[in-house]
């Protein structure tokens, strides 16, 4: 089964969401990474999945959150790149 995970780097971190970025996608798995600018975004396969979160925390216990996001990367349901910015359209609904 497919899942999403948001890895969000601690701000206060040595580490970049970049640097991340890139140790994940050195590990030549396959998943689909996206860099944020709070960390990055992995989905894929449950066991691919897995492997770069066991690594992710195992190098970087401290330094990182882990959380199962609701819905895949670019979801036009939340993505603002479709809707050409603006704010979330979960707030507004007034």
């Amino acid at each position: 089964m497919k899942k999403t995970y948001i890895i969000v780097v601690n701000p206060n971190s040595e580490l970049s969401p970049e640097q991340l970025f890139n140790e994940i996608l050195s590990l030549n798995l396959n998943i689909t990474i996206k860099c944020t600018c709070f960390g990055v975004m992995v989905e894929g396969d449950e066991n691919e999945i897995s492997k770069a979160l066991s690594y992710v925390r195992d190098r970087y216990p401290y330094d990182t959150f882990i959380k199962l996001r609701g819905y895949p990367i670019n979801d036009r349901r939340v993505c603002r790149a479709y809707r050409g910015g603006g704010q979330s359209p979960l707030k507004s609904k007034n």
